[in-house]
């Protein structure tokens, strides 16, 4: 049981609605991390943007770090993720209540059903690390996120780009 760090500048960069940025600025920017000895790139979705998928690919094929590609828990994306030959498939799925209901319209159980099948898919079919990512985390009740850790056999991340928490407290968070 351990944590690792998984810088996600080269998915927010390909994700940022102000700038554009090309494919070899993306890779740099990942080679850079790599050069850093950051363990874990998270370089995108690639069913989402024009670039991403070329940027995983090309990453994947050049970096000593793991690249992650995100999809959500559809199958059709995590076959686009492994095409890309990403090292790790990051399936991401809400786990807050009101994000449930806002962005899938369906219960916890569900959306757990739906990302076992799509993690499944990433290990079995491509052969490759299968990664649940609960969104929203830390403004979500620790029963909830408990829920999965009980269920997923397997790296789970807990991610929250609203909520900021400090180490302490997600040290915290994990013990309970």
């Amino acid at each position: 049981d351990r944590m690792r760090l998984c810088d996600t500048t080269v998915q927010a960069a390909a994700q940022h609605s102000d700038r554009t940025y090309t494919a070899d600025q993306l890779v740099e920017a990942g080679q850079a991390l790599d050069r850093l000895g950051v363990p874990l790139v998270r370089a995108g979705n690639p069913s989402v943007s024009g670039v991403e998928p070329e940027t995983i690919s090309r990453l994947a094929s050049n970096l000593e770090a793991d690249v992650v590609a995100t999809c959500r828990a559809r199958t059709d994306e995590v076959e686009t993720a492994l095409e890309t030959g990403a090292d790790i498939v990051e399936v991401s799925i809400p786990v807050s209540d009101v994000r449930l209901e806002a962005v899938l319209g369906v219960s916890r159980e569900e959306a757990f059903d739906r990302a076992e099948t799509a993690i499944r898919r990433a290990r079995e079919g491509g052969g490759v690390d299968g990664h649940l990512l609960l969104q929203d985390a830390f403004r979500t009740d620790v029963p909830s996120v408990a829920g999965a850790f009980g269920r997923f056999d397997g790296p789970i991340v807990l991610a929250d780009t609203v909520g900021a928490r400090t180490p302490p407290f997600v040290a915290g968070f994990l013990r309970t």
